[in-house]
C-alpha cells in the first residue's frame, strides 16, 4: 500500500485491502500507532482520531465517517454536509461554526456536547443520545 505522512501528523494509506484496513483498526484500538490518526481515502472515512489530528477547518462532506470518535474535542468550522456519521462519539466534544446538513447522525452519542451556531438542516438525528447536550443558535 501507499503508505505516506501527511502535514496534520496523519499516515495516509491510498489503497489497501479490508484485511489490512481490520489490522489497522485492532492497532488503533490497542494503542500501537503512537497516538497517530490514519487517513484512508479510499474509504472515505477516518480511524484513530486524537488530540493530534486537525479537525478544523476540514471538508469531510460526503464521507463515510461512520464510528468516528472524537471525543473531548474542540472543532471549528468544520463541514459534515452529507457525511455518514452513524454510531459516531461526540462525547464532551464543541463544535462551533460546523454544517452537518443533510448528515447521517443516526445513533450517535452527543452526550454533553455543545453544538455553537451549527446547521442542521435535514440531518438524521434519529435515535441520537443528547443527554446534556447544548445546542446554541443552531439551525
Amino acid at each position: 500500500p501507499d503508505i505516506r505522512p501527511t502535514r496534520a501528523g496523519k499516515l495516509c494509506f491510498s489503497q489497501f485491502p479490508s484485511i489490512i484496513n481490520d489490522i489497522v483498526q485492532l492497532l488503533v484500538n490497542r494503542g500501537g500507532l503512537g497516538g497517530r490518526a490514519l487517513c484512508v481515502p479510499s474509504y472515505g472515512r477516518l480511524i484513530g482520531m486524537d488530540k493530534v489530528a486537525q479537525l478544523d477547518e476540514q471538508d469531510f462532506s460526503g464521507k463515510n465517517l461512520e464510528g468516528l470518535d472524537i471525543k473531548g474535542r474542540t472543532v471549528r468550522q468544520a463541514n459534515f454536509d452529507n457525511t455518514v456519521l452513524r454510531n459516531a462519539s461526540f462525547e464532551g466534544t464543541t463544535f462551533l461554526d460546523c454544517t452537518f446538513r443533510g448528515a447521517l447522525l443516526e445513533r450517535a452519542d452527543l452526550r454533553r456536547a455543545v453544538f455553537e451556531n451549527c446547521d442542521f438542516t435535514d440531518a438524521n438525528l434519529v435515535a441520537v443520545d443528547a443527554k446534556e447536550t447544548v445546542f446554541r443558535s443552531a439551525r
